[in-house]
């Protein structure tokens, strides 16, 4: 079995923050702080903490989000049970487009819990899903994260979800196996189950980024044949080459580049 956790887990991405009312042990000069927002310098990235603007800008959008994660951790009064999202940026799945400014947990379903302007709450049975010990809290594990996004999102974030999961790249190896994730994507019932089992059984662990996988998706939509990923080429001074996507048939490559 492969790893059970991503890069996240262990430690937040940023260690850099300031709590409201502690300051290197002093109490914080509110007045110097709201200055030093008002200018620019720090930013609030959750109820108490903050950030030098320069360390959080430094951050992808996927880690600035798992560190709010982290800070709602340190403050919340009982045990949270991180999921979605939430569980994505912490084990290193990186998802499409904006991430949510609240975090994502999971609350007994019989607990009337409600969302709030810090956490996205989703009612369900805790022990019917699979989650894993986090800082004195929990959260889904790379599988059971994976396929809750599949049928609470569009088909391609879920596609994007499951080939992050699937990725044979990361350093620390898959986070899933390809056969775990399409069993548990065909046991989830009601709304978005059709598309759960849909990306499932599309998803890939060649995909390189996230681009990739939507650059595959727009691929399948429009009506292309379905190219062979990473396409290996040797070049002419001997070193090899791979490429994002390849038509033999047609000899033609497609290639998504990008920064950040």
């Amino acid at each position: 079995s492969g790893p059970l956790c991503g890069w996240w887990i262990h430690e937040p991405p940023l260690n850099t923050f300031f709590p409201r009312r502690e300051n290197d042990g002093e109490p914080v000069n509110d007045r110097r702080l709201r200055a030093r927002i008002a200018m620019g310098e720090v930013v609030r990235i959750a109820p108490g903490s903050f950030a030098v603007r320069t360390d959080w800008d430094r951050l992808t959008p996927m880690a600035q989000h798992a560190q709010r994660v982290w800070e709602a951790a340190v403050r919340a009064r009982s045990q949270l049970h991180a999921s979605h999202w939430a569980a994505a940026a912490l084990h290193g799945i990186d998802m499409i487009g904006t991430w949510p400014t609240r975090i994502d947990t999971c609350v007994e379903l019989a607990s009337g819990g409600r969302s709030s302007g810090t956490f996205r709450r989703h009612g369900r049975r805790l022990s019917d899903i699979g989650t894993m010990p986090w800082q004195g809290h929990a959260v889904t594990t790379p599988l059971q994260t994976a396929v809750d996004l599949m049928p609470s999102s569009r088909f391609l974030e879920g596609v994007v979800a499951a080939d992050q999961a699937l990725w044979a790249k990361r350093s620390e190896g898959a986070l899933v196996a390809a056969s775990d994730l399409r069993d548990l994507a065909g046991s989830v019932k009601g709304r978005g189950s059709a598309r759960a089992v849909r990306a499932a059984e599309f998803a890939t662990g060649l995909s390189d980024s996230v681009r990739e996988s939507h650059s595959r998706v727009l691929i399948s939509v429009m009506g292309f044949p379905e190219p062979e990923l990473q396409a290996r080429f040797m070049l002419s001074d001997g070193r090899d080459a791979f490429t994002d996507f390849f038509w033999q048939e047609h000899r033609h490559i497609g290639e998504f580049d990008g920064a950040g």
